[in-house]
């Protein structure tokens, strides 16, 4: 429920007038004005709202109670109270007399964009009552279900009053809600095993059938599946199959993958037949991409119709190009959705500029001369290729290119564990920043270069990736480490601290910085 200060929020988002306002609180602190019963044609229900916290009166089990499933899980709606007071319906009656009836409506609903009463009625109801009193109820232009003098008093305070009828009711969503309801009230934990297993099935394959995933798990997750739906981490449309009828029932990743696939496979209905390609154009998609082909594509839906509506979301001439590439696609590919993708993971220009020789020739260098213990820089590697290219009549590359191609990954593989900035290790123990040797590899990611295992069991130092040479420990840390060995705990004093990095060589100085510091010390008399 909405707390004060969220309802004066609503209220002057929507222009409520004051005495728009104390209808509403009156209606918010008053009990239900009357108690529904049973009758011949009607049964009623008590439902127990978890959104609004009490049990909310439905007059019938087939109106009114679909109404309040429909209440309680659209996000749309914020409140939603039963039996409000009675308002003064005035309208013409069929004999041509003025009346005036007291009505109470079923709900009074809270909604983001909008507050009003709503009635609920039978599709059959409403076609008898239009009948003996078409002044009250009658369809639009459109065929809705209109309500006049409701409409009218409603519309004295801004508010707004929704005659519904039960041919609105999507029966397959209410049967989805219910068979869901267990794990909408509790949901079971979930093995995380079983949830990565099933999150990696559905994006592997986009529009899995629920019978298929099933059978593949088996019935020991069935629980672990649904409350993933419930959950949202795996979408499936609640609108277009039952969940009962797993064969009919599809599974996406996320909505933008699925209203993706569901405009294919329309237009696969249309032409009878699309590309091959078009899945792996789909795979390739990101669900940014989906998003904004959805966006692009809901703009252009009434261009595409042959209604000329315009749109304050794009200039003309946006969506001139979208509904052009929208008739190319469906020339190339059967499909016209695939136009409406974003192509900018193709911007720029993504091919080397050198010659395969030299690619080749880099190839050989970084492998004999820098990936090697002797420890080479990258500007001693350099020379000798650029050396190397210039005796072979080659192009050589420039420092930048070959750096760019040397640069290690950004993160570490996803079986390594990382401690601070210690790198990558898996197995080995881990001691004031010093990693002991470990047989483990793994495969830096090199740009257009086949991956090779690269030894990482010494320590990582300022070129990350190459290995150092000298001692891996000092004194100190060599004495904790034996002591670890035999089963002691290691204590290393913050007055030892320096000790250890003084003699783990972490940043080895140059001879000329070393031959500085003895001047100054000459000079100073230390």
């Amino acid at each position: 429920m909405l707390a004060t200060h969220e309802l004066a929020r609503l209220c002057d988002r929507l222009g409520l007038s004051a005495e728009a306002r104390a209808i509403v609180e009156t209606i918010r602190s008053s009990p239900p004005t009357r108690r529904v019963r049973s009758a011949a044609g009607n049964v009623s229900v008590r439902y127990p709202s978890r959104k609004m916290g009490v049990t909310i009166q439905a007059e019938s089990h087939r109106v009114e109670l679909a109404g309040l499933y429909e209440y309680e899980h659209d996000q749309q709606v914020l409140e939603f109270y039963d039996q409000p007071p009675a308002i003064k319906l005035v309208y013409q009656a069929k004999n041509g007399r003025q009346v005036g009836v007291w009505h109470t409506p079923d709900y009074f609903v809270l909604r983001a964009d909008g507050i009003g009463w709503e009635e609920w009625k039978t599709a059959v109801g409403l076609e008898h009552l239009s009948q003996t009193m078409p002044n009250r109820y009658g369809r639009d232009a459109v065929g809705h279900w209109r309500c006049p003098p409701g409409e009218r008093f409603a519309a004295e305070f801004g508010l707004s009053y929704r005659l519904r009828s039960s041919s609105e009711i999507d029966w397959v969503l209410q049967r989805n809600l219910r068979f869901l309801n267990d794990y909408l009230i509790k949901p079971p934990l979930v093995d995380q095993q079983t949830a990565e297993t099933v999150l990696a099935l559905v994006k592997q394959r986009p529009g899995l059938q629920l019978a298929a995933l099933l059978d593949t798990l088996g019935e020991a997750q069935v629980d672990d599946i649904y409350t993933l739906i419930v959950s949202g981490r795996i979408y499936v449309d609640l609108h277009a199959a039952a969940l009962a009828e797993a064969q009919h029932v599809q599974l996406f990743a996320d909505q933008e993958t699925a209203s993706a696939y569901v405009m294919v496979d329309n237009a696969r209905t249309i032409a009878g037949g699309i590309a091959a390609d078009i899945p792996q154009l789909l795979a390739e998609a990101n669900p940014a991409d989906l998003r904004e082909a959805n966006r692009r594509h809901a703009i252009i839906t009434p261009y595409l119709a042959g209604v000329d509506a315009p749109s304050s979301a794009a200039s003309a001439r946006t969506i001139r190009r979208w509904l052009a590439q929208w008739r190319l696609a469906e020339q190339s590919h059967g499909c016209g959705y695939l136009g409406l993708l974003p192509k900018s993971r193709k911007r720029g220009n993504r091919k080397h500029n050198l010659p395969q020789a030299t690619l080749a020739l880099i190839d050989e260098f970084l492998t004999s001369e820098y990936e090697t213990l002797k420890q080479k820089r990258k500007f001693v590697v350099y020379a000798a290729l650029q050396r190397a290219c210039d005796a072979r009549g080659l192009i050589a590359p420039s420092l930048p290119d070959l750096r760019s191609i040397c640069e290690p990954p950004t993160s570490p593989p996803a079986d390594c564990q990382t401690s601070g900035a210690t790198g990558c290790s898996r197995g080995s123990t881990l001691l004031l920043g010093a990693e002991l040797d470990d047989a483990t590899t793994w495969r830096p990611t090199v740009r257009d270069r086949p991956s090779r295992s690269h030894p990482i069991g010494r320590r990582v130092g300022l070129l990350t990736n190459r290995a150092q040479s000298g001692p891996t420990m000092g004194n100190v840390l060599e004495r904790r480490f034996l002591a670890t060995a035999a089963g002691r705990v290691p204590d290393v004093r913050p007055t030892q601290l320096s000790v250890v990095h003084v003699g783990t060589p972490r940043m080895r100085a140059s001879l000329r910085a070393a031959t500085r510091s003895h001047r100054r010390r000459r000079r100073t008399g230390v």
